[in-house]
């Protein structure tokens, strides 16, 4: 089968298209014939070297995708058949024609969602899917402050909240990304909100990818609060963090 791998850790140029073997089913798996795949800036840490792989080379990169079921293994329990459309995230090996995958792992596609749509939205989706049930059960008339909101994530995250009836306050970190969102009424942010801009809308010397809004240094320490049961983060950088945005925000103002 043809697939997208490498056999050392670095930049793009690493990456090869070329015939492997193909994958054998094991007991509780079924073999999927890839027709989309999803990309993730996962996969070009595990390409780095920056996430453990384990085995060893050829690694095939690819977590997500979406395809035609080939075979099932046996005994597996499951009510997939060959021929069933499917979608996939959180199953390695992605990039290749032929990808085994557990059952459970598997979602059979309405006949509405096409193959590219199911594999784009998988990974994000189930994240924004989370986020708002899991994380935080989002209910009608809640506000819910989404950073990088023009990004995968935070397009499906806005979309789902407006669903639930909720409110959003979407952030980004330009002007092109802010029209990317969608809205029911546009809300231009004040010059002071953001950091690229000083006071009366003035420019400021400050250069820096993300916006933060005034609020952020109020809050910062509540929000932590919800990195251990959800997330992770290291307090050194933290620290480091909270007094560059402060001086950030003096000199914006």
């Amino acid at each position: 089968m043809k697939a997208l791998y490498f056999n050392d850790f670095g930049a793009a140029e690493v990456l090869r298209y070329g015939e492997l073997p193909e994958p054998e089913i094991k007991n509780g798996q079924a073999l999927v014939r890839m027709h989309a795949v999803g990309l993730n800036f996962a996969d070009v840490y595990r390409r780095r070297g920056n996430y453990h792989l384990a085995g060893e080379p050829p690694f095939i990169l690819g977590y997500e995708g979406a395809g035609e079921i080939v075979a099932v293994g046996e005994s597996s329990q499951t009510d997939l058949n060959v021929g069933d459309r499917a979608a996939f995230a959180d199953s390695p090996f992605a990039n290749a024609e032929l990808v085994a995958v557990d059952v459970e792992k598997l979602v059979k596609l309405p006949a509405a969602i096409d193959y590219e749509t199911a594999a784009a939205v998988m990974l994000q989706g189930l994240t924004a899917h989370y986020l708002t049930n899991d994380s935080h059960l989002i209910k009608a008339g809640e506000t819910a402050l989404v950073h990088a909101a023009a990004g995968g994530v935070g397009l499906l995250l806005t979309q789902i909240i407006k669903i639930k009836n909720g409110k959003v306050l979407a952030v980004v970190s330009s002007e092109a990304k802010r029209n990317a969102q969608p809205r029911s009424k546009q809300v231009r942010t004040p010059p002071f909100y953001m950091m690229k801009i000083g006071l009366n809308g003035r420019k400021s010397s400050v250069e820096t990818k993300t916006a933060w809004t005034w609020f952020s240094i109020r809050s910062e320490r509540r929000s932590t609060r919800v990195l251990p049961p959800f997330g992770r983060a290291d307090k050194s950088c933290f620290t480091e963090w909270q007094a560059a945005t402060r001086r950030r925000l003096t000199r914006a103002v």
